[in-house]
């Protein structure tokens, strides 16, 4: 492999670029995980971008948890999404968990459903 450069100024730079990255289809989990590690997760990004597998890591995301999602009940999973999120939050942040359902791709109404079913069963450990 050959370097080239290019003449800035008295400055002669070398022509670096990274291989291109295969495109792949990113779904929703796909993008929520970027989403995460763009912004939880800054030096993972960017080592899997420098690297060029940061699509490929996507993508094997997005299929893994399209694989999870089709195992689990629906209902089952929002409800233990639902009680894991009541449980890690401290009191006040719990006037976001409708919002954070909304955000994740939920209607007002099955929000409220969601949220009303898992106060009943709460509600019936308790008895």
């Amino acid at each position: 492999m050959e370097l080239t450069y290019r003449t800035e100024g008295d400055y002669r730079i070398p022509n670096l670029t990274l291989p291109a990255e295969k495109a792949m289809p990113i779904g929703k989990y796909g993008r929520l995980r970027h989403r995460h590690l763009k912004q939880h997760r800054r030096i993972l990004y960017k080592n899997l971008k420098t690297t060029c597998a940061l699509n490929q890591h996507l993508a094997e995301i997005d299929q893994t948890a399209n694989e999870r999602m089709e195992r689990l009940p629906c209902d089952e999973l929002v409800l233990n999404a639902i009680q894991y999120f009541e449980y890690i939050m401290n009191p006040w942040d719990k006037n976001m968990l409708p919002h954070l359902l909304e955000d994740v791709g939920f209607s007002r109404d099955e929000t409220s459903y969601y949220l009303g079913k898992m106060a009943r069963s709460m509600a019936g450990l308790m008895a």
